[in-house]
């Protein structure tokens, strides 16, 4: 794809900076890369683009990049233009750029600031708006069309598209469900004569099921952006006093984290998440494979919260715990059972023949925690089994998308990592 990145203004003259003849005045140019999203072809790209000099013997342009900061493996003489694109990157990588000027007589300038840039893939974004999904992409420029498919399957693989677009980076579902532990999913192909360029990132909009009281929760999807005002939007029921607001606490390994939206008043807080004196907007995060509480106001009803993000398409998720409380959930939107999470798996829970001594596991259902401990005596065939807290039979409890746990850990474990498979075998 193709990035650009912007940096401050910074001018020196040719004469100033090379010592040249006190007739040449050129102004060294400005490099630019602008975090904007501009046409990708075939392999990682970035376009870099400057000022324009305004002296009458400019002659054109060059421009170095590379690696490594201050070590430009690459030079190009671009002639004279103000912007120029650079391929065959690699994409995931940190390339750093610089621009000089030189005029009809050989006189180059001293570069200009470094920027840098990673090259990254043309992507996929979904939002609901509150009446719609609405989805936007990256262009690509060799693109004639784009195909978009649709499914209830977070999985799915596409066979025919329901719209094909052309003109356009944009498109609006108003057809998504309504129902609560459903979601809808979407895959989007760029096109250049039939033929496919770029299959976008998978994402989809996932709604959770909230009850008018506590509700703990985790996101089935990876947002864009993890902020509460991103996430969670306007969806809940705002007020200008927090007392009358509904509340979000995030667990930050030693306590809680409260915020409120806030609502029916004025200012750049309007319609934000803010912290429980109300003086700013709430820094605390929601992010994938943890859990945190949505707390209603008791004249709330039922409702529906809607998130949107991208299908997460790792081949396994890395979660790290700690003794004590770790507020957990899957950033997969299907279920998974505890055995398939292999949450017992490495030594990253401690099991016991007896539950006070095992590290338990906790799901809040309706406002009460549902529990499973592990056990383990070496022997039997339940060794290695969650069970139920009375330890006669095995849990039923399994990970659901959106749902959140509490994993209470008891003991120094030998290992603090969870690292949980992703459900599609396909992957």
């Amino acid at each position: 794809m193709t990035t650009t990145i912007k940096t401050s203004n910074f001018r020196a003259t040719l004469k100033q900076r090379m010592g040249m003849a006190s007739k040449v005045t050129a102004i060294l140019p400005l490099l630019f890369l602008v975090f904007i999203t501009v046409p990708f072809a075939y392999s990682g790209s970035l376009i870099a683009t400057w000022d324009a000099n305004t002296e009458s013997d400019l002659a054109g342009y060059k421009l170095y990049y590379g690696a490594e900061s201050s070590n430009y493996t690459k030079t190009i003489d671009v002639g004279d233009t103000t912007a120029y694109q650079v391929n065959n990157l690699t994409v995931g990588k940190t390339y750093f750029f610089v621009v000089t000027a030189y005029d009809s007589s050989g006189n180059e300038s001293a570069p200009s600031t470094e920027v840098s840039a990673i090259v990254r893939t043309p992507r996929l974004h979904a939002v609901f708006t509150g009446t719609s999904i609405r989805l936007n992409w990256a262009s690509i420029q060799s693109a004639d069309a784009y195909e978009l498919y649709r499914s209830s399957n977070p999985f799915f693989t596409p066979s025919s598209p329901i719209e094909r677009l052309e003109g356009t980076t944009t498109f609006t579902d108003t057809d998504y469900p309504t129902k609560p532990d459903s979601g809808r999913y979407y895959i989007l192909k760029a096109l250049s004569g039939g033929s496919v360029l770029h299959e976008y990132n998978k994402v989809g909009v996932f709604n959770i099921g909230l009850n008018k009281s506590a509700n703990l929760v985790s996101l089935p999807l990876i947002p864009d952006d993890s902020t509460l005002t991103s996430v969670i939007g306007t969806q809940l029921t705002g007020s200008t006093q927090s007392a009358l607001s509904d509340k979000i606490y995030v667990w930050n390994g030693e306590g809680y984290e409260a915020a409120w939206l806030f609502e029916g008043g004025s200012g750049s807080l309007e319609g934000k998440w803010v912290n429980m004196r109300g003086t700013a907007e709430s820094t605390s995060l929601i992010r994938p494979d943890e859990s945190f509480w949505i707390v209603l106001q008791s004249t709330s009803t039922d409702t529906i919260l809607r998130v949107a993000g991208t299908v997460c398409a790792d081949s396994q998720r890395v979660v790290t715990l700690a003794k004590g409380y770790s507020f957990i959930g899957t950033s997969f939107p299907v279920e998974m059972s505890l055995d398939a999470s292999e949450l017992a798996k490495d030594d990253v829970v401690t099991g016991s023949n007896i539950s006070a001594l095992a590290d338990q596991i906790m799901a809040w259902k309706n406002n009460t925690f549902e529990k499973a401990w592990l056990y383990e005596d070496g022997n039997s065939e339940m060794s290695g089994k969650w069970l139920e807290m009375s330890g006669v039979s095995v849990s039923s409890m399994s990970f659901l998308p959106g749902q959140g746990y509490i994993l209470w850990m008891q003991n120094d474990n030998p290992n603090n990592e969870w690292s949980y498979p992703n459900p599609n075998s396909n992957n």
